[in-house]
């Protein structure tokens, strides 16, 4: 008897790339030192995209405010990567960042709903509770939600269902 599993193509192996601190785990390949300009991070991650499989969906979060930029979306479009737009403290809006700029760059949106760790960690040593209502930041990310699904996503076939799904589900809570 056969192994289905074995006929199947060889997948490439999973790639991660993250930021590196002291005592945290990652590598050390994005990290400031390295990457002193946007310019410095485009000319890295530009070939690392160009070289993804197009067959495996791609998501780049870049988590430096000055860094959201068209330029950064340029880059992630040409490669049909998704634009990860984190709603985190120091960082600009989600919405903010969609109302300057075309930040669907690939064939879904990612609205990553961090908050702010810190802040949390100084009220309480336990995640087992609500600290800070975000209520407010939720439902401004839900109207992201909702200004990106009037974009056209990239890499989708009209009537395949990806360009609304998700959004009516978190609007509907709010």
């Amino acid at each position: 008897m056969s192994n289905p599993r074995s006929e199947l193509p060889a997948r490439p192996a999973p790639v991660s790339r993250s930021v590196s601190r002291p005592g945290r785990r990652g590598t050390a390949d994005f990290n400031k030192a390295k990457f002193a300009s946007l310019a410095a991070f485009l000319e890295y991650v530009d070939p690392f995209l160009a070289a993804w499989p197009a067959d495996v969906p791609v998501a780049a979060e870049v988590r430096n405010k000055v860094w959201m930029t068209a330029a950064l979306g340029d880059c992630l479009r040409r490669h049909n990567a998704v634009w990860v737009l984190p709603d985190q403290a120091w960082m600009p809006s989600p919405l903010s960042v969609v109302e300057r700029l075309d930040a669907v760059t690939g064939p879904f949106a990612y609205i990553r709903l961090l908050g702010d760790r810190a802040a949390v960690d100084a009220l309480t040593p336990t995640l087992d509770h609500i600290v800070i209502d975000r209520t407010g930041q939720v439902a401004e990310d839900a109207r992201t939600g909702r200004r990106v699904r009037e974009q056209p996503l990239r890499g989708v076939r009209p009537g395949d269902g990806a360009a609304t799904r998700g959004t009516d589900d978190v609007s509907g809570t709010i």
